[in-house]
């Protein structure tokens, strides 16, 4: 538990070009990309729409006055963790409990993956402290609120 505000990392390294990353921006012209401490523009260009999870850790970790690393050398390891897969061109991921279960191990967070999340468990996790991962659909950004899907993008819960 700490009583430090939740700072924003964004999973670009640029958090003020998002909006424009969100519209169709590739992240190759990110003029940030090398603090994300990926080898190319490439391959930041690549993993940075997928990072959503790497940077509600990031957030968590900064947050509990952890040590945050760059995003793609935390990503590198959630990828030898198992919790993102990637074959050729595609990723399946974030794989939600070996990334709590690297959590855990890595970091000492108490972290589980619980499927269908019932919202009042939610807000008592984060009315003592907690903070919440949570899968919502990439929609969540405009609030509608009937989503042609579940899941897809990661946001981190501080407050409800």
């Amino acid at each position: 538990m700490s009583d430090r505000p939740v700072p924003y990392h964004s999973q670009w390294e640029s958090a003020d070009l998002v909006p424009e990353f969100i519209a169709g921006r590739s992240a190759v012209t990110d003029p940030l990309w090398r603090q994300s401490g990926a080898d190319t523009a490439e391959e930041y260009a690549f993993w940075a729409p997928r990072m959503c999870g790497v940077a509600c850790l990031r957030m968590a970790l900064d947050h509990w006055g952890l040590p945050v690393p760059p995003s793609l050398p935390l990503l590198r390891e959630l990828c030898g963790a198992g919790a993102y897969v990637r074959e050729g061109d595609s990723v399946h991921g974030l794989i939600h409990r070996p990334f709590a279960a690297y959590a855990g191990a890595r970091y000492g967070i108490r972290a589980e993956a619980v499927a269908d999340l019932p919202p009042e468990r939610i807000r008592a996790a984060l009315a003592v402290g907690g903070l919440a991962m949570l899968s919502v659909h990439k929609t969540i950004r405009t609030l509608d609120p009937a989503p042609e899907a579940k899941g897809g993008h990661l946001v981190l819960a501080v407050a409800a």
